[in-house]
């Protein structure tokens, strides 16, 4: 049995493997905390810094996308923030999320502590981003001036089961 997460956007398939495939299924349907068909309904729909999530879908809304245009040209900053996860281990971990981000160079790094501790870099690709150095990851800029970021991981912590989004904010 395999648990499509995020079926708007694939980003990965968490596996159930036996013997806890079906337990954990029933545990979690009984609480109502998880719906196993062709996708995935938990109670995961969150929202911080003015964006919220749908887990549904798998997008962010609430906020407009950086234009080309509103991007920072140059400078640092550094953004801070929550993430939310979903792995075999810890089905609904949470913590905090910092986000180094250098306009001139081009270049980000994801930082993620709580229920997943780990560190991943990557670099901006026009008004948005991604990375694969350390763990997966991908999103986008809001607001003119790119004051909030909010993306997507997998295989953070080690765990290729592990997936999650993060919004972070300056």
């Amino acid at each position: 049995m395999r648990l499509s997460i995020f079926p708007a956007r694939v980003l990965a398939d968490f596996p159930l493997a036996n013997p806890l495939s079906k337990p954990l299924a029933k545990s979690l349907a009984a609480l109502g905390a998880l719906t196993v068909a062709t996708g995935c309904s938990l109670p995961g729909n969150w929202s911080s810094a003015g964006l919220s999530f749908d887990i549904e879908s798998g997008t962010f809304s609430g906020l407009p996308l950086t234009t080309a245009a509103q991007m920072p040209a140059g400078g640092t900053a550094n953004f801070t923030g929550e993430y939310r996860n979903l792995s075999r281990s810890n089905p609904f971990g949470k913590g905090t999320a910092t986000f180094g981000v250098d306009f001139a160079a081009g270049t980000v790094n994801l930082n993620l502590s709580g229920s997943v501790n780990d560190s991943a870099s990557g670099t901006i690709n026009g008004t948005g981003f991604s990375g694969t150095s350390g763990f997966s990851f991908w999103g986008d800029f809001y607001n003119p001036g790119a004051t909030v970021a909010a993306g997507q991981f997998t295989g953070a912590g080690g765990n290729q089961n592990s997936v999650g989004q993060f919004i972070v904010s300056r």
